[in-house]
């Protein structure tokens, strides 16, 4: 049977998926302390909403739902439902009974939008069918809005029971691509990475995605190393494949992910003046839409770990109103301390958050946020410096794993088991601790892991200024 829960691997991959209903044989796969965590305030938010609900009556099982329906039970609490035609079973959370009888599926969810979870509408409207109802069915999102899922998600369903179907009734793990990003967080990377590195997989190629891995097949190419010893004037036009420019770049990508080698495509052009080096955490379950930033971390001349400086904010509106307005005077007083000011972060998530800090405060004519996100900005994005630049031997360009390659920049965390996720993880256990000294203890492991994020970025500047134009190849402020 089809569970209707399993629209979350699939969305994920069908590789995922066809491995829940077969694991993998000697896998042991157990949930991490961040998947922990999610499901218990994923707990804690079905608790809210079905109290804000009134309670209901909670189902045993289908037959106990079906006549929990017939006696017109206002609100049924985690109803279950089998379908053996159809081969689907499911178990939404809650039923609401409509002034006409009939009944409406509803989910909690902690995520505070739908556009970014093509799995809850998939899987609401997998409980849609097996109930058989005509009303939309709705989310209590995170914020405890609740949002109505559109029917054309109903064709989604339809398709996804066709093709799971059938991908379960296959004796192999179906044809899929890999992706750094996807496959990193799947709990059968360990599975499947390697068979991707045997077969040459073009998707492992940076830059290489589904289509355009198919494209270069259908041309004769079917591995990274036909791909790394084709001349790039000879390809074809093909999917995000078109310009010299780009072919050039897939080709010297896949020699320099098989050889080790670094290709400039051109010398990086860093900004001149004093950089200051700018990394956030988010804690993405505060009931703030959006999520809290818990911390900015900055780390200003002369780069050495006491150099490092950060404003916190213990959670809660007020707190991050302070941390924020905090923040904007600390930037401030870089700005008249330092002549030509470069705020560096990697990727774009710093800026981001800025832009979503100005508007909920409403203060995007505040002068410190009119400079930051202004046309002659400070803020400088060194991943795209070097994405556009240089071409690594990774199938990512995460600052971890350029920084920690030996062959690069090999940076070390002082701690090798923070990450985002951990981070998020002991700073909801900081603001559950209750004596101080766990508390302390606690944010001192989260400040080291952010500090060592911006001297990782520091590191990062030096390594690729190496390959930086002369007149890129210094700016005020650096150590010799």
């Amino acid at each position: 049977m089809i569970q209707a829960s399993d629209a979350r691997s699939w969305c994920h991959c069908p590789r995922r998926a066809w491995y829940d209903h077969r694991p993998p044989p000697d896998l042991i796969i157990g949930p991490t302390p961040f998947d922990v965590l999610i499901a218990k305030a994923g707990q804690a938010h079905e608790a809210g909403i079905r109290a804000k609900l009134g309670g209901g009556v909670r189902a045993k099982s289908p037959a106990d739902t079906a006549a929990l329906m017939a006696e017109g039970v206002p609100l049924i609490y985690q109803p279950a439902f089998e379908e053996h035609e159809l081969g689907l079973e499911g178990r939404p959370d809650f039923l609401i009974r409509s002034p006409d009888g009939d009944y409406q599926v509803a989910d909690a969810k902690l995520a505070t939008r739908l556009d970014d979870h093509p799995e809850i509408s998939l899987q609401l409207a997998l409980y849609r069918r097996l109930v058989g109802t005509r009303l939309p069915a709705l989310v209590y999102s995170g914020t405890g809005d609740a949002i109505a899922v559109a029917l054309d998600a109903d064709l989604q369903a339809e398709h996804f029971l066709n093709e799971f179907q059938a991908t379960l009734a296959c004796t192999h793990p179906p044809l899929t691509h890999f992706g750094e990003t996807k496959c990193s967080a799947c709990p059968y990377d360990a599975v499947c990475r390697p068979a991707f590195e045997q077969a040459g997989e073009l998707t492992m190629v940076f830059g290489v995605n589904a289509r355009t891995a198919e494209g270069l097949r259908d041309s004769g190419i079917r591995t990274m190393a036909e791909l790394a010893a084709v001349d790039p004037e000879k390809l074809p036009d093909i999917p995000h494949l078109t310009s010299a420019g780009k072919k050039r770049r897939a080709v010297l990508q896949a020699r320099s992910q098989l050889t080790g080698e670094v290709f400039v495509l051109q010398p990086p052009k860093l900004p001149a003046g004093t950089w200051v080096h700018f990394d956030v955490e988010t804690n993405p379950l505060a009931a703030t839409p959006g999520g809290e930033v818990y911390l900015w971390g900055f780390l200003p001349p002369p780069y050495r770990p006491a150099s490092y400086e950060r404003v916190w904010s213990d959670g809660g509106l007020e707190e991050d109103k302070r941390a924020w307005r905090e923040l904007l005077s600390l930037l401030e007083s870089y700005r008249h301390r330092f002549p030509e000011l470069r705020i560096v972060h990697f990727s774009a998530f710093e800026a981001t958050r800025i832009k979503t800090y100005a508007q909920r405060f409403a203060m995007e004519n505040h002068p410190a946020v009119a400079w930051l996100l202004g046309d002659d900005s400070p803020l400088f994005d060194l991943a795209e410096a070097v994405r556009q630049r240089i071409v690594l031997p990774l199938p990512g360009y995460g600052l971890k794993a350029i920084c920690k390659h030996p062959k690069l920049v090999n940076f070390q965390w002082e701690l090798p088991q923070s990450g985002s996720q951990w981070s998020v993880v002991r700073y909801i256990d900081y603001l559950r601790a209750r004596e101080p000294a766990e508390r302390a203890a606690i944010r001192r492991e989260i400040e080291t892991y952010n500090r060592d994020d911006v001297l990782a970025t520091r590191a990062l500047e030096i390594w690729v200024r190496k390959f930086a134009a002369p007149d890129h190849a210094h700016h005020d402020g650096s150590a010799a």
